[in-house]
């Protein structure tokens, strides 16, 4: 504990004349020095409160705080308070007599001076000092607080026991800091495009300068404020908008404006007419027919019972289902619906014009004619594809697709066939069975993909499908003929359900990492492509 040699002796000196006994013993006090905050910047004051509070029954005289502020602090005296209410008539001084801290200057609170008390500032049981006064820097850096350290007198205590001193613990020093003031914030920003068709979508970009901890957007329209930096905003309705941007910072706030900014224009709109040939619907997604320049649309043909989509004309051709149009004019599509005498899900007529007089699979019957059976143009509609499934089951749903557009398509491979879609019913639960693709003579396949669920992966996805001993399921590629097996609820079913019913959606294609000769089975000949061909 350091001795505060000038002070201290002149307050026992004073004691001794008076016949007081100076001892050194414990009372019950309670002692707190508080700092509003511990950093600041340059000139900005920092406010520091010391609070002592006599919880002794006696009264307590003489009262003498001592304080070691750090050179090179400005000290400010806010107030001097005894339970709440201001006092002037005590005693306050500064100076360096004293053995102080290295570095710092002694302040001293004196309340009354021994031995008459004449300021009669006594402080009696549970009676509070209060000293509040505040520091500041006209330059950076650190500053440390050590102890501080108090003196009184209890008159009516035993002789032995009526001075007593304080000071602070170790936990009670502090270190505050100054800083270089901050730079006053001058808003300023700029927005891409600021012209367009609603719904206009604008990227703002904060060019403010200074200190700034605050952005706060106003984008002229009906949307709440906006609070980023660089935001991105949304005109949905046509008009001319005020942008403004509010910067705040330690070192003030700034307002740029910039009137009349934004100039959105009214979105041009273009019909879509759609009509049916026989018997069916179309179903568009989005719904309408009228829509904004840009808009995809997706059409779904939707033939009544009995009847099938036989293929697109007007504005869309082709035979995918469903098909996709981007609105950049007026547009009429029509949808043509023919009788579906098996329920495959492809006309009669559609059948009857496939290869070899409509019997695609070359066992002398009519394919309109079977269940098991469909024949149909591929979705660009240059090319016919045949499905057969085994004897005793049925297909439903068949239909030429586009290629998904999802992530995760092979790397290398092309699908000069499209994707198809169908349903083999009357598999059994649980059961094995296969269907024969026929492709045109002479098709170069090698491979042979599929989008869809499958037991490891609920979430559609792309995964190859070529033919796997381990679970019997898989395609087998004989040139243009290629058999699919699939078990009922496995690999292959879209549904991945023990129901009966298999649902699949791939296609062919051509895998260009694989080398060799395509095998062409145009005169009986060739083998398995990757599995006992071994390529």
């Amino acid at each position: 504990m350091k001795i505060f040699k000038s002070a201290i002796i002149f307050l026992v000196i004073l004691f001794l004349a008076s016949s007081f006994v100076f001892g050194y013993s414990s009372h019950s006090t309670t002692t707190s020095r508080t700092f509003n905050k511990y950093e600041a910047y340059i000139n900005d004051n920092i406010t520091i409160t010391v609070q002592f509070t006599n919880l002794e029954a006696n009264v307590l005289r003489g009262f003498y705080y001592n304080e070691h502020i750090p050179q090179g602090l400005t000290v400010n005296i806010i107030s001097t308070k005894l339970n709440g209410v201001d006092i002037s008539n005590y005693v306050q001084e500064t100076g360096s007599t004293g053995d102080v801290y290295a570095g710092s200057t002694p302040y001293r609170w004196v309340l009354e001076l021994p031995p008459s008390f004449e300021q009669n500032n006594s402080i009696i049981q549970n009676s509070t000092v209060e000293i509040v006064y505040s520091v500041s820097s006209a330059q950076e850096g650190t500053f440390n607080f050590n102890e501080f350290n108090w003196i009184g007198y209890y008159q009516a205590a035993p002789e032995g026991e009526r001075s007593a001193f304080g000071h602070s613990e170790d936990a009670d020093k502090q270190t505050i800091t100054f800083t270089t003031n901050p730079v006053t914030p001058v808003a300023n920003f700029v927005g891409s495009p600021t012209s367009g068709m609603a719904p206009l979508t604008v990227n703002f970009t904060d060019q403010s300068t200074g200190d700034i901890t605050e952005w706060l957007w106003n984008f002229g329209d009906t949307s709440p404020a906006n609070n980023e930096q660089n935001p991105t905003h949304n005109y949905d309705d046509s008009g001319i908008y005020t942008v403004s941007l509010t910067v705040t910072g330690p070192g003030g706030t700034d307002i740029e404006t910039k009137t009349n900014y934004i100039t959105v224009t009214a979105p041009i709109q273009y019909n879509l007419t759609v009509n049916t040939v026989g018997s069916g619907s179309i179903t568009l997604d989005p719904a309408g027919g009228t829509y904004s320049a840009g808009t995809e649309v997706k059409l779904t043909p939707v033939p009544d019972t009995g009847w099938a989509f036989n293929g697109w004309s007007g504005d869309l051709s082709g035979y995918s289902n469903p098909e996709t149009i981007v609105m950049n004019t007026d547009k009429t599509v029509i949808a043509t619906f023919d009788v579906d005498g098996d329920a495959d899900g492809i006309s009669d007529a559609e059948e009857d014009a496939g290869p070899n007089g409509g019997d695609g699979n070359s066992d002398t019957e009519q394919d309109s004619d079977q269940a098991n059976v469909a024949t149909f143009h591929t979705q660009d509609g240059t090319n016919y594809v045949t499905l057969e499934s085994e004897a005793g089951k049925t297909l439903a749903g068949c239909s030429a697709v586009s290629i998904p557009s999802a992530p995760g398509a092979p790397s290398g491979v092309t699908f000069p066939y499209g994707f198809l879609n169908f349903t083999i019913n009357g598999a059994g639960t649980g059961g094995a069975t296969t269907l024969t693709l026929y492709l045109p003579v002479g098709a170069d396949i090698n491979t042979y993909w599929k989008y869809g669920s499958t037991s490891t992966n609920t979430n559609p996805h792309w995964y190859e499908f070529m033919y796997e001993s381990s679970t019997q399921t898989g395609a087998e590629i004989n040139g243009n003929i290629i058999t699919l097996h699939f078990i009922d609820g496995q690999r292959g079913d879209d549904d991945i359900t023990d129901d009966g019913v298999i649902i699949d959606q791939g296609g062919p294609g051509i895998d260009s990492s694989i080398s060799g000769d395509f095998p062409d089975n145009s005169s009986g000949g060739g083998c398995f492509v990757r599995t006992a061909c071994g390529n």
